[in-house]
Protein backbone atom coordinates (compact mmCIF):
# COMPACT_ATOMS: atom_id res chain seq x y z
CA UNK A 1 0.00 0.00 0.00
CA UNK A 2 1.15 3.54 -0.69
CA UNK A 3 0.64 6.44 1.69
CA UNK A 4 1.25 10.14 1.15
CA UNK A 5 2.29 12.71 3.74
CA UNK A 6 2.72 16.41 3.05
CA UNK A 7 5.23 18.66 4.78
CA UNK A 8 4.54 22.37 4.62
CA UNK A 9 5.80 25.58 6.18
CA UNK A 10 7.63 28.78 5.40
CA UNK A 11 10.80 29.03 3.36
CA UNK A 12 13.62 27.86 5.59
CA UNK A 13 11.40 25.91 8.00
CA UNK A 14 13.26 22.67 7.22
CA UNK A 15 11.02 20.81 4.78
CA UNK A 16 13.80 19.84 2.36
CA UNK A 17 16.12 18.80 5.19
CA UNK A 18 13.39 16.66 6.79
CA UNK A 19 12.73 14.82 3.53
CA UNK A 20 16.43 14.29 2.91
CA UNK A 21 16.84 12.82 6.41
CA UNK A 22 14.22 10.09 5.98
CA UNK A 23 14.10 9.27 2.27
CA UNK A 24 15.43 5.81 1.43
CA UNK A 25 16.72 7.10 -1.90
CA UNK A 26 18.09 10.50 -2.86
CA UNK A 27 15.26 13.03 -2.55
CA UNK A 28 13.97 14.78 -5.65
CA UNK A 29 14.54 18.49 -5.11
CA UNK A 30 13.40 21.45 -7.20
CA UNK A 31 15.65 24.07 -5.66
CA UNK A 32 16.33 27.31 -7.50
CA UNK A 33 18.32 30.41 -6.63
CA UNK A 34 16.59 32.31 -3.82
CA UNK A 35 15.66 35.75 -5.11
CA UNK A 36 13.86 36.61 -1.85
CA UNK A 37 16.81 37.22 0.44
CA UNK A 38 14.56 39.53 2.48
CA UNK A 39 12.54 36.44 3.53
CA UNK A 40 15.44 34.06 4.09
CA UNK A 41 19.20 34.27 3.66
CA UNK A 42 19.40 30.69 2.39
CA UNK A 43 20.93 30.50 -1.11
CA UNK A 44 18.24 28.28 -2.66
CA UNK A 45 14.52 27.67 -2.27
CA UNK A 46 12.05 25.03 -3.42
CA UNK A 47 10.18 26.07 -6.56
CA UNK A 48 7.81 23.16 -7.20
CA UNK A 49 8.03 20.48 -4.51
CA UNK A 50 10.45 18.11 -2.84
CA UNK A 51 9.83 14.37 -2.90
CA UNK A 52 11.15 11.36 -1.04
CA UNK A 53 10.09 7.79 -0.30
CA UNK A 54 10.32 5.67 2.81
CA UNK A 55 9.75 1.91 2.86
CA UNK A 56 7.41 0.90 5.69
CA UNK A 57 7.81 -2.86 5.34
CA UNK A 58 5.56 -5.53 3.86
CA UNK A 59 5.67 -3.66 0.55
CA UNK A 60 4.12 -0.50 2.01
CA UNK A 61 5.63 2.83 0.98
CA UNK A 62 5.35 6.33 2.35
CA UNK A 63 5.61 9.07 -0.26
CA UNK A 64 6.69 12.38 1.21
CA UNK A 65 6.00 15.69 -0.51
CA UNK A 66 7.35 19.02 0.64
CA UNK A 67 5.61 22.19 -0.48
CA UNK A 68 7.43 25.31 -1.60
CA UNK A 69 7.39 27.77 1.28
CA UNK A 70 6.92 31.03 -0.54
CA UNK A 71 3.38 32.36 -0.79
CA UNK A 72 3.79 32.99 -4.53
CA UNK A 73 3.77 29.19 -4.94
CA UNK A 74 0.67 28.72 -2.74
CA UNK A 75 -1.43 27.61 -5.72
CA UNK A 76 0.52 24.32 -5.50
CA UNK A 77 -0.27 23.63 -1.84
CA UNK A 78 -3.83 22.24 -2.22
CA UNK A 79 -2.76 20.28 -5.29
CA UNK A 80 0.02 18.62 -3.31
CA UNK A 81 -2.35 17.97 -0.38
CA UNK A 82 -4.72 15.81 -2.46
CA UNK A 83 -4.64 12.21 -1.30
CA UNK A 84 -2.46 12.92 1.73
CA UNK A 85 -3.17 10.95 4.90
CA UNK A 86 -1.67 13.74 6.96
CA UNK A 87 0.08 17.10 6.99
CA UNK A 88 3.16 18.09 8.93
CA UNK A 89 3.26 21.83 9.54
CA UNK A 90 6.88 22.80 10.16
CA UNK A 91 7.27 26.03 12.07
CA UNK A 92 10.57 27.91 12.15
CA UNK A 93 10.90 29.12 15.74
CA UNK A 94 13.43 31.78 14.73
CA UNK A 95 11.06 33.74 12.50
CA UNK A 96 9.48 36.99 13.63
CA UNK A 97 5.90 35.65 13.96
CA UNK A 98 5.88 31.84 13.97
CA UNK A 99 2.24 31.58 15.08
CA UNK A 100 1.15 33.96 12.31
CA UNK A 101 3.16 31.82 9.86
CA UNK A 102 1.32 28.70 11.05
CA UNK A 103 -2.02 30.50 10.87
CA UNK A 104 -1.45 31.50 7.25
CA UNK A 105 -0.64 27.91 6.25
CA UNK A 106 -3.65 26.53 8.09
CA UNK A 107 -5.87 29.06 6.32
CA UNK A 108 -4.25 28.26 2.96
CA UNK A 109 -5.12 24.58 3.33
CA UNK A 110 -8.68 25.47 4.29
CA UNK A 111 -10.91 22.42 4.73
CA UNK A 112 -7.93 20.07 4.47
CA UNK A 113 -6.59 21.53 7.71
CA UNK A 114 -9.34 20.07 9.83
CA UNK A 115 -10.21 17.09 7.67
CA UNK A 116 -7.02 15.05 7.88
CA UNK A 117 -4.64 14.34 10.75
CA UNK A 118 -1.97 16.95 11.25
CA UNK A 119 0.98 17.56 13.51
CA UNK A 120 3.13 20.63 14.14
CA UNK A 121 6.90 20.32 14.25
CA UNK A 122 8.53 23.29 15.94
CA UNK A 123 11.99 23.47 14.37
CA UNK A 124 15.00 25.59 15.36
CA UNK A 125 13.80 25.88 18.94
CA UNK A 126 16.13 27.03 21.72
CA UNK A 127 15.80 28.14 25.32
CA UNK A 128 15.05 31.66 24.05
CA UNK A 129 11.95 30.62 22.11
CA UNK A 130 10.85 27.48 23.98
CA UNK A 131 7.71 29.35 25.09
CA UNK A 132 6.44 28.86 21.53
CA UNK A 133 5.39 25.20 21.95
CA UNK A 134 2.70 25.92 24.57
CA UNK A 135 1.73 29.14 22.75
CA UNK A 136 1.20 27.17 19.52
CA UNK A 137 -0.80 24.54 21.41
CA UNK A 138 -3.02 27.30 22.87
CA UNK A 139 -3.47 28.77 19.38
CA UNK A 140 -4.47 25.37 17.94
CA UNK A 141 -6.86 24.73 20.85
CA UNK A 142 -8.51 28.12 20.19
CA UNK A 143 -9.12 26.97 16.60
CA UNK A 144 -10.53 23.62 17.73
CA UNK A 145 -7.57 21.75 16.25
CA UNK A 146 -6.37 18.93 18.47
CA UNK A 147 -2.95 18.50 16.89
CA UNK A 148 0.22 17.43 18.65
CA UNK A 149 3.04 19.99 18.81
CA UNK A 150 6.56 18.57 18.97
CA UNK A 151 9.91 20.24 19.36
CA UNK A 152 11.70 18.88 16.31
CA UNK A 153 15.21 19.05 14.95
CA UNK A 154 14.72 18.11 11.30
CA UNK A 155 18.43 17.31 11.02
CA UNK A 156 17.76 14.27 13.22
CA UNK A 157 16.22 11.36 11.33
CA UNK A 158 14.62 9.92 14.48
CA UNK A 159 12.80 13.17 15.22
CA UNK A 160 11.37 13.41 11.69
CA UNK A 161 10.33 9.75 11.85
CA UNK A 162 8.51 10.51 15.11
CA UNK A 163 6.37 13.09 13.28
CA UNK A 164 5.51 10.46 10.64
CA UNK A 165 4.72 7.80 13.26
CA UNK A 166 2.33 10.16 15.03
CA UNK A 167 0.59 11.06 11.77
CA UNK A 168 0.22 7.43 10.75
CA UNK A 169 -1.19 6.57 14.20
CA UNK A 170 -3.64 9.47 14.02
CA UNK A 171 -4.71 8.34 10.57
CA UNK A 172 -5.22 4.74 11.72
CA UNK A 173 -7.35 5.98 14.64
CA UNK A 174 -9.44 8.08 12.25
CA UNK A 175 -9.97 5.12 9.90
CA UNK A 176 -11.03 2.90 12.83
CA UNK A 177 -13.38 5.62 14.09
CA UNK A 178 -15.03 5.92 10.69
CA UNK A 179 -15.44 2.13 10.28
Amino acid sequence: MEYKILITGTMGAGKTTAIQQVSDSPAVLTDVHNTRQDESAKPTTTAAFDFGELALGEGDCLRIYGTPGQERFSFMWPILARGAIGIIYLVDATRESPIDDLDSFIKAFGESSGAIPSVVGLNKCSDENSYLAPAIQDYLDSKGLQWPVLLTDVRERSEVLELFEILISLNEALVMEQA
